[in-house]
């Protein structure tokens, strides 16, 4: 399973992902309200498979822009943006908010499977 960095300004709605992924099966790794955060927890924290933002989170970094950095700094990693709003704009993998579990982990394997297969 995967190791996960979740980013979201609002606290009920990192708790309610928290729980969705641990009952995946996944370790969420650590839990950020900034894109600061998740920048320091990727400092923090070897062998990340994926991040998942807010995309926004009032002060600082949006999502889309936290994607950017990421993928800068940490090619390959994997980062999922949800939204209540999500923007048109972004070319990566993006779900709606509110997210269902059945939803949540067919993203999530199909993000972590397509990039087994061409790695």
């Amino acid at each position: 399973m995967a190791r996960i960095i979740i980013v979201d300004d609002e606290v009920c709605c990192r708790r309610v992902l928290a729980a969705q992924l641990a009952s995946l099966g996944h370790t969420v790794v650590a839990i950020g309200s900034s894109g600061m955060d998740a920048i320091k927890a990727l400092f923090l924290n070897k062998n990340i498979d994926l991040v998942i933002s807010d995309y926004s989170m009032g002060a600082g970094l949006n999502g889309a822009e936290l994607s950017d950095c990421i993928n800068h700094a940490w090619p390959g990693l994997h980062f999922l943006l949800v939204s209540g709003n999500p923007p048109e704009n972004f070319s990566g993998h993006v779900l709606e908010k509110p997210i269902s579990q059945k939803i949540l982990a067919e993203t999530i394997d199909a993000i972590l499977t397509r990039t087994k297969k061409t790695a």
